[in-house]
């Protein structure tokens, strides 16, 4: 709802707060921070160890700025020269997989935030149970 009707969703965050609302704003919500695709993140998780040193692999012996450098240019010849066809496969394998692991576990918790909010969350695909 945040991405597809901006305005409601503030207006309806200002409603639930109690806060005031503020009509002369004008909303646009740029996507910034957009991640990799599926296909290319399938084998960016392989070249993690030598990549960075972040909250998760926080130290790592691999990590230095040769082989940072060697899988950098290595995911973005990945992604240079994965089709489209490679990409959407790969991200309806993955949907698919994430889909079969949490099947059923948010469903009720969704249906209460629903009866919360007053918005259709089924119009926004999420699973709401039986």
């Amino acid at each position: 709802m945040m991405r597809e009707e901006t305005n409601e969703f503030f207006r309806r965050v200002f409603e639930f707060s109690g806060a005031t609302p503020v009509d002369s704003i004008r909303i646009k919500m740029p996507h910034k921070n957009v991640g990799i695709d599926a296909y290319t993140a399938s084998f960016k998780r392989f070249l993690n160890p030598i990549m960075a040193k972040d909250y998760v692999n926080g130290f790592s012996i691999w990590c230095t700025p040769y082989t940072k450098s060697a899988a950098r240019v290595c995911l973005k010849m990945l992604s240079l020269f994965s089709t489209e066809r490679m990409r959407m496969s790969a991200a309806v394998r993955l949907k698919d997989d994430i889909a079969h692991v949490v099947e059923g576990y948010y469903g009720s918790s969704n249906l209460k935030l629903q009866s919360l909010t007053g918005i259709d969350l089924a119009k926004y695909g999420y699973d709401l149970g039986e």
